[in-house]
């Protein structure tokens, strides 16, 4: 009912728009239907509509999630850090008290598993970008992983959710998504098995990209040089 009223207008931006007000954000939270997201779900899987959860999104809103003291904060350039440090992200997505934030996180994580048992595709995206504080960059595809698996995901599926589904999902299966003869050698080497843990996807011992290997003294050395640049 919200999308059938939307009306686009130009000159403002577009995201804005999208967004629910406070007042849809709580209809919609009041008249969630369980035949109806069955429904939506078998659609999605026939129509293989791929789904990106986002499950990190709701850290924006926690306060113990922006620690001053993050090591992470010096992967970032300063103007970044600065901004994040002091950004309201309390704008904008249409919830107007912690207790609908919680709803909605609730609901969304709620959704993987019949998501998954439904067979619609699922594709990792943890949303980082300059204006999503304390989403890091790279760190933040190991947060979504974690995440995901503690919504309901095996192990499995949420690494391939990250490889094999988004290959699939733009047509570049051939090239990407899986180690075998004749795809893309771009590889990150581990050092204890992912599918037992899935926070030993950060344990990197090595990575393969563009036909060079990097190991693990290269990539703190690249960590260290970075932290240095953004003094």
């Amino acid at each position: 009912e919200v999308l059938k009223k939307l009306r686009m207008q130009p000159g403002r931006e577009s995201l804005a728009q999208l967004l629910p007000t406070p007042e849809e954000t709580a209809l919609t939270l009041e008249t969630v239907n369980p035949d109806r997201c069955t429904n939506l779900l078998a659609l999605l899987a026939r129509n293989g509509t791929a789904v990106v959860p986002t499950l990190l999104v709701s850290k924006l809103y926690r306060p113990d999630t922006r620690r001053v003291d993050d090591p992470r904060l010096n992967s970032l350039p300063k103007t970044v850090r600065e901004a994040w440090l002091t950004m309201n992200i309390m704008i904008e997505f249409g919830a107007e008290d912690p207790s609908q934030l919680a709803t909605i996180e609730y609901l969304s994580r709620r959704l993987i598993r019949p998501l998954a048992e439904a067979g619609v595709p699922l594709l990792v995206g943890p949303h980082a970008a300059s204006i999503t504080p304390f989403i890091f960059p790279g760190a933040s595809l190991h947060d979504e992983l974690a995440a995901l698996v503690n919504a309901g995901l095996t192990p499995l599926e949420a690494l391939q959710s990250a490889t094999i589904a988004p290959a699939r999902f733009a047509n570049q299966e051939s090239d990407h998504g899986a180690a075998a003869a004749g795809r893309l050698a771009d590889l990150v080497v581990l050092d204890a098995n992912p599918l037992e843990n899935i926070r030993n996807t950060r344990r990197i011992h090595a990575v393969v990209v563009n036909g060079r290997l990097l190991e693990r003294r290269d990539l703190d050395a690249l960590a260290r040089g970075v932290a240095a640049m953004n003094k």
